[in-house]
């Protein structure tokens, strides 16, 4: 059995189209990688059961590390412009790697077609998140960086700029820790704490006034 004989409206290789657009060329990119791999499992899945299963390998072997990338992208772009939807998208990324490890767990124990099943959910994953609520965001961003008047190659200095600023306050908090708890505080307990401030800082959205001192020295 091959993808066109399986249960499934998807029976096409996706063209990339303005439609998977997001506006941001980091991610584009990102996006059009993506679609290249789906791509190659879904002609692998019209070829043969041999075929299929080596390219399925490398697929996930390929979209684990790729999606983490993709997502730790998105997710920094949400904290920087304060996006409403953060925590519906974010869980969103985090059932799809919830549902590609689950791939892979049925392909390990003798699943048949997975790979089939595998190509049709990322088709689907284009064909909606991508296209739709990634276009959604792509939208909400173009405003923001207009509202704060500032360049995409701007916004790009700017993460960078918070990212160096975040590992110094780390560690700044975890040698603070250790003076007061002892060595034995762990990194695990100072990324909890992170987090925590993190989170009060994006609910109250004052992370965009710290991120205006930023814009101000590029």
């Amino acid at each position: 059995m091959n993808i066109r004989d399986s249960q499934s409206n998807v029976s096409n290789k996706i063209s990339w189209n303005d439609n998977y657009v997001v506006g941001i060329k980091k991610i584009d990119d990102q996006h059009k990688e993506l679609l290249s791999m789906t791509n190659d499992l879904f002609e692998a899945c019209t070829t043969g059961v041999d075929v299929a299963e080596d390219s399925f390998k490398n697929t996930i072997r390929m979209m684990v590390s790729h999606s983490k990338e993709i997502f730790s992208h998105e997710e920094e772009l949400f904290e920087l412009t304060a996006y409403a939807d953060v925590a519906a998208h974010k869980a969103q990324h985090r059932d799809f790697m919830i549902n590609i490890l689950e791939h892979q767990k049925k392909f390990q124990s003798g699943v048949r077609y997975v790979p089939n099943s595998l190509a049709r959910f990322l088709m689907e994953w284009i064909s909606s998140h991508v296209a739709v609520d990634d276009k959604k965001f792509g939208i909400y961003y173009a405003e923001k960086i207009d509202e704060m008047k500032i360049t995409p190659q701007q916004t790009q200095k700017l993460l960078m700029g918070v990212k160096k600023f975040r590992q110094l306050a780390f560690s700044m908090l975890l040698t603070h820790l250790k003076e007061i708890y002892g060595k034995n505080s762990s990194e695990e307990t100072v990324h909890k704490c992170v987090e925590v401030i993190n989170a009060f800082l994006i609910k109250n959205r004052k992370v965009m006034a710290a991120d205006y001192v930023i814009i101000k020295s590029l």
